[in-house]
C-alpha cells in the first residue's frame, strides 16, 4: 500500500499551513485570552474552499 500524500493533499496541507502561519497566528493569542474564535477565521477558510461553503 502507498501511504504517501497525493499532489492535491500536499497542496491543501501547504495552503492551510501558510494560512495559519501568516494570517491566523496573530489571532491565536487574542482568541485564547477572550475564549472566542474570531469569525474571520471561518470566513477566510470558506473563501479558500476549506469548509465546503462560501
Amino acid at each position: 500500500m502507498d501511504f504517501s500524500f497525493s499532489e492535491q493533499h500536499v497542496a491543501v496541507r501547504d495552503t492551510v499551513r501558510r494560512l495559519c502561519q501568516s494570517e491566523h497566528q496573530r489571532l491565536v493569542m487574542a482568541a485564547e485570552e477572550n475564549e472566542v474564535l474570531p469569525r474571520e477565521v471561518f470566513a477566510r477558510w470558506g473563501e479558500l474552499g476549506l469548509l465546503g461553503v462560501r
